[in-house]
């Protein structure tokens, strides 16, 4: 679970500067993942995931609201020292 905070904001130009609202953030993260020896002290490791959040704001025109998915994974190599 994760919770965030923020506000988009592009600077183009000099005379030109948008920004967006205020926005809260709160998702989820699930995992699954392995870890398999291949030999002594070293293993292959990885994981497959997906996000899912909802963001919430306000700005001059009123309340926004969008939900955001998406996916995650790693392989990798571990070794014991």
């Amino acid at each position: 679970m994760f919770f965030t905070r923020g506000r988009w904001k592009s600077n183009g130009t000099e005379d030109l500067t948008i920004e967006g609202p205020d926005t809260t953030e709160m998702g989820l993260n699930g995992r699954i993942g392995m870890y398999t020896r291949l030999g002594k002290g070293w293993a292959l490791v990885g994981h497959v995931g997906q996000v899912l959040s909802r963001t919430s704001g306000k700005n001059s025109i009123g309340k926004v609201l969008w939900w955001s998915s998406t996916h995650d994974g790693s392989v990798g190599l571990a070794f014991d020292f």
